[in-house]
């Protein structure tokens, strides 16, 4: 049997105790994470979700159109957008 240079020591108490507290964390933290994990929503979002075209009457839209340009362009591109991602049908 060959002698190691340096003789191995037996662990203190000290790193006992920290391997203890660090099983205790383990312990505490698998359990927290797979609660965690339960409570995610499976629900897939959707690029529409929560915007609607715009779909003034034709007394609105005239009246838009009259007095406020820039203003019924942004609804135009609003509802543009909205019809080019398949929303709003």
């Amino acid at each position: 049997m060959t002698r190691l240079p340096y003789p191995s020591k037996p662990p203190s108490k000290f790193s006992e105790r920290k391997a203890r507290s660090m099983l205790k964390c383990l312990g505490l933290t698998l359990p927290l994470c797979a609660l965690i994990t339960g409570c995610q929503t499976t629900n897939k979002r959707n690029a529409c979700d929560g915007f609607a075209p715009f779909r003034p009457k034709l007394e609105t839209t005239v009246y838009i159109l009259q007095n406020d340009r820039l203003f019924a362009n942004y609804v135009a591109a609003h509802n543009r957008l909205l019809s080019s991602l398949g929303c709003g049908k």
